[in-house]
């Protein structure tokens, strides 16, 4: 069987044999897929911007309270929400939180007084987002402990 490539080019013309475009197809492929994973990443981060935040420093008030200082650096005006945490020298949860940052751009330092249910050891930011919900550990408080209502603005977890 002949190739048809292997025919003189007044053949190929004349029964329209024509050069494979494979090469052409995937190169059309690529490059749609880039641009189109570059569209959704522009508008995933334009529908959830960054926020960054610290933990500036905790002070144990009490064996029922942590005093958590924390700062949220915010590039839009959305309101954000932190979680942070309190914990015993066994690494348990003792204190658990979800706390409104006010709305508003640029950075907010905030001071919570977060409610324990016995002395803490550790207090921690484990994220903050612009959405309620936030992809951060859930509460790890031991079997048959009461979580510890927060006072407002935070919120506590509900037990489960």
């Amino acid at each position: 069987m002949i190739n048809p490539q292997d025919l003189p080019e007044h053949l190929q013309r004349r029964y329209g044999v024509r050069a494979s475009r494979w090469r052409a197809t995937v190169t059309g492929i690529v490059l749609t897929g880039l641009l189109l994973g570059g569209l959704g990443f522009i508008v995933l981060r334009h529908k959830n911007p960054t926020l960054a935040w610290r933990l500036d420093a905790f002070k144990v008030q009490t064996a029922t309270e942590v005093a958590v200082k924390f700062t949220v650096d915010r590039h839009s005006g959305a309101t954000s929400y932190c979680v942070i945490r309190a914990q015993d020298d066994r690494r348990a949860d003792v204190g658990y939180a979800t706390v409104p940052a006010p709305q508003g751009e640029g950075q907010v330092t905030m001071v919570y007084p977060l409610a324990t249910d016995s002395r803490a050891v550790l207090a921690e930011v484990l994220g903050c987002a612009t959405q309620i919900q936030q992809h951060v550990p859930g509460p790890n408080f031991p079997p048959g402990v009461k979580i510890p209502t927060q006072p407002s603005p935070g919120v506590a977890p509900h037990a489960q």
